[in-house]
């Protein structure tokens, strides 16, 4: 239920000087520096919203005597340095290297958009996946009508609530680095290598206190006051780390052709993919350290190639037979990609916990490819597999990987110029082999198709024809 209009009012400011040092004809320096002032958020008409545990009030921010940022405070006077340096090795090569450390941008009006009693958000469930809650004929409880003049509202019993975390609530930080070599060669062609890293930390994330190690709803530690309600506590906490080799083939467009390349080998750890409004997989503090694993678009081998080529074929020459054969391009652009990775749960009938995830036993290595990637044959051995019973099981957050694929995406093009005028026929086909590109395995244990793959990472070959004019 909307019970409140949501309304937001943020500003961000910041101010940015920077320098730029030619120390001598072969080293060049780059200098910044960035401060940033983030106030705090409020309401059109009040403060945020904080949940007192100890009583399960919703405190209003500025309203019925309560201060204004009820203990929140805002993020000021950052300081974010820069620095880039540039050598020339030769005339044919330089080194490059930088420097530059981000604070969080990020909106809060997108994760603590919705909290109560903005929207009143209510569910319940019975004491364990086997009891029901209750019955069709007694219906669904009517929503709450909060007295929120007074400032002070009792968060009833089963309806959700996300709220700042009071003292943890700064600006993270994203310090990102890298050193590259670049070379210029024959043929109009220039490479660069390179390692390129980023740290995040204190990115913004969800907790939900609301959890139970075992034994279902009852055991929650909040089930007293909120039934199985999500209670999440928003703060800057996630970590995130990215490192990576970079290489890339260059060549502008000279005679005809363009060609630009590059291959990425990575590896990206984080404790949640989305920034802001992201509940970490595992609340429970004793499989908290479990979250940080491969990010669920951690991609170890990345290698694309596109190009433009005109066909060299009779460009000044007339007659019949040239008119036939000139003016004609081909373009296309082709990938090779690693998998994503994927986690595998259990059925969670015996633990019964809750806010986690009970993931499948492992026994012995695993190999993706013990089958033929596709529908055949399955991806990993499914006999390696089980229920972990009353246990949280071994294996992790994303530790599995679906196949690799590449793609190539093709066009061809035919271009009439006449006079200051250009039509060019285009015929464009994405996925030109029409190859299945396989996403990941069923990872349903009791499926009778687990670890079988049953989706497609890309469409099949998809075709499209047009004119473009050219005045």
């Amino acid at each position: 239920v909307q019970f409140e209009e949501m309304t937001g009012r943020e500003n961000q400011f910041g101010l940015y000087v920077s320098d730029r040092w030619q120390v001598n004809e072969k080293l060049t320096v780059n200098l910044g520096l960035r401060m940033e002032s983030y106030p705090l958020f409020s309401r059109a008409n009040r403060g945020l919203e904080v949940l007192d545990l100890a009583t399960f009030n919703v405190a209003l921010g500025g309203v019925g005597g309560n201060s204004d940022t009820l203990g929140l405070e805002a993020s000021t006077a950052l300081f974010a340095p820069r620095v880039g340096v540039a050598y020339r090795v030769n005339d044919d090569t330089v080194v490059r290297g930088g420097f530059g450390r981000t604070f969080n941008p990020m909106p809060w009006s997108r994760p603590i958009r919705d909290p109560y009693p903005l929207v009143i958000a209510y569910g319940a469930a019975g004491a364990n996946g086997f009891v029901p809650v209750g019955t069709l004929a007694s219906g669904i409880p009517g929503a709450p009508n909060p007295p929120i003049a007074t400032g002070n509202v009792l968060l009833p019993r089963g309806v959700n609530m996300r709220t700042p975390e009071v003292g943890n609530v700064d600006r993270g930080t994203i310090d990102s680095w890298n050193v590259f070599v670049e070379r210029r060669l024959p043929l109009d062609l220039a490479v660069s290598a390179g390692y390129v890293a980023t740290a995040t930390r204190g990115g913004y994330a969800d907790i939900n206190l609301n959890y139970a190690e075992r034994g279902g709803n009852t055991a929650r530690q909040y089930f007293t006051q909120a039934g199985n309600a999500n209670i999440l506590l928003w703060g800057s906490f996630a970590e995130a780390n990215y490192h990576s080799l970079q290489m890339a083939l260059n060549r502008p467009f000279k005679n005809g052709l363009l060609l630009k390349g590059a291959y990425t080998w990575s590896k990206a750890l984080n404790m949640v993919d989305d920034d802001g409004r992201a509940v970490v997989t595992w609340s429970q503090p004793s499989q908290f350290a479990r979250n940080y694993a491969y990010a669920g678009y951690d991609r170890p081998h990345m290698l694309q190639l596109g190009f433009v080529y005109e066909l060299p074929f009779a460009r000044e020459a007339s007659g019949v037979l040239p008119l036939l054969i000139k003016h004609w391009q081909i373009n296309g652009i082709g990938s090779w990609l690693s998998g994503t990775p994927f986690t595998v749960g259990g059925d969670n009938g015996l633990l019964q916990q809750q806010a986690g995830q009970q993931t499948a036993n492992v026994s012995g290595e695993l190999s993706g490819g013990f089958g033929e990637a596709g529908p055949d044959e399955p991806w990993y051995d499914p006999l390696q597999f089980s229920q972990p019973g009353n246990a949280w099981g071994n294996s992790g957050r994303n530790a599995f990987r679906g196949p690799s694929n590449w793609n190539l995406d093709f066009s061809l093009f035919r271009a009439f110029p006449v006079g200051r005028y250009r039509l060019e026929f285009r015929a464009e086909a994405a996925n030109v082999f029409n190859h299945a590109q396989w996403g990941n395995p069923v990872t349903g244990l009791t499926d009778p198709n687990f670890m079988r793959i049953r989706t497609l990472a890309r469409a099949p070959r998809t075709v499209q024809l047009g004119l473009r004019f050219q005045f």
